[in-house]
């Protein structure tokens, strides 16, 4: 009865993203507008879709943004995406923030690995699973912590 729960809850969430009347929302969909400003449509979108879900109440909500496996080419690659990332998250803390979210959503981002300190013969970095980073937002967790 659990997984007929959670395809019940699914579906819901499915029909409320095709909703006119979520798509007919005073509220500006920043996400979108920053995505059609960088040209990256169809990622950043991944972003909205995230949020209309938690909106729906589905409980977890998984984003993949995987480009950043450079082991070459990593300064031309990384000033491509990075401001792509870096404008679609801040946009989503700041869409949850407005929405009146923030306190009930945690966003983290995270990497499979670290990379390594040094820059290869191929202008890129390789995976060193001895380091990690991490972006958490939202939550009403207290900030400015380590």
């Amino acid at each position: 009865m659990k997984a007929l729960d959670g395809l019940l809850t699914l579906l819901s969430a499915v029909f409320v993203l095709n909703s006119p009347v979520l798509a007919a929302s005073p509220r500006p969909n920043i996400l979108l507008i920053v995505a059609d400003d960088l040209g990256y449509r169809a990622l950043v979108s991944r972003f909205l879709v995230a949020r209309r879900l938690i909106e729906a109440g589905v409980r977890c909500v998984t984003v993949s943004f995987a480009d950043f496996d450079w082991h070459g080419a990593n300064f031309a690659n990384g000033r491509k995406v990075l401001p792509v990332f870096d404008q679609a998250i801040t946009a989503l803390v700041d869409d949850l923030h407005d929405r009146g979210l923030s306190d009930d959503v945690s966003v983290v981002a995270w990497g499979e690995f670290g990379r390594t300190p040094r820059i290869n013969p191929a202008a890129g970095r390789d995976h060193w699973p001895l380091v990690s980073c991490a972006l958490l937002a939202g939550g009403g967790m207290k900030t400015g912590q380590v």
